[in-house]
């Protein structure tokens, strides 16, 4: 009695896991494409079954990212008029600042205040600065501690005009430029707006 061996599931798990990486390929390139700093290192996991996935070689892919970098995220694939809807987890590494040592409300960071330090960004706050981004000079708005992650909120950019400074408004025009004089009313760094009360009134 003879006995017969059949390959036909080996072989469509193969193309199917094929199709898989491919797709994680695609899905990789995307975030790539929209990622915030350069030091990130993005690797997706499918979760969707791969019966679910779409059906054609090379669907249209929309992420729904919701501004993280880390963790469950929703994908749309289109192929033609049918649309498939992917879950997928996203784990990311990046570079980011860290407080060297234990800095107190109103501290004019400097170089020996951080340290570039590597790792999982999901435990992270999702404003964490990354280390591409220059921070010294900043001041801190808090009490940080040692080895805590700097975030957007713990740091303002320093004053450059403080309230009663003189300042000079310009208003230019076609072919004019006429010039006030007068003092701020708060303080302003570079970039804020700025109420001042004119000396003409």
């Amino acid at each position: 009695m003879q006995s017969c061996l059949f390959l036909f599931p080996l072989s469509i798990a193969a193309e199917s896991g094929g199709a898989d990486d491919a797709l994680v390929t695609r899905l990789e390139s995307l975030l790539r494409q929209q990622r915030v700093d350069s030091s990130l290192v993005q690797k997706v996991t499918l979760k969707t079954p791969a019966r679910l996935l779409p059906g054609c070689p090379s669907p249209q892919l929309q992420l729904a990212s919701h501004g993280r970098l880390s963790g469950n995220m929703n994908v749309t694939a289109r192929c033609g008029e049918r649309r498939y809807f992917l879950q997928i987890h996203v784990r990311t590494r990046g570079d980011y600042w860290v407080a060297a040592r234990a800095l107190p409300a109103g501290t004019s960071l400097s170089a020996k205040d951080i340290i570039k330090e590597h790792g999982e960004l999901a435990s992270q706050p999702r404003n964490v600065i990354f280390a591409t981004q220059p921070v010294t000079s900043s001041l801190t708005t808090r009490t940080i501690q040692a080895g805590q992650p700097l975030s957007a909120t713990m740091l303002r950019a320093p004053w450059k005009i403080r309230q009663g400074n003189p300042v000079v408004v310009v208003s230019r025009g076609l072919g004019f430029q006429i010039r006030y004089y007068g003092k701020a009313m708060g303080d302003a760094a570079v970039g804020d707006e700025l109420r001042v009360r004119l000396a003409s009134g």
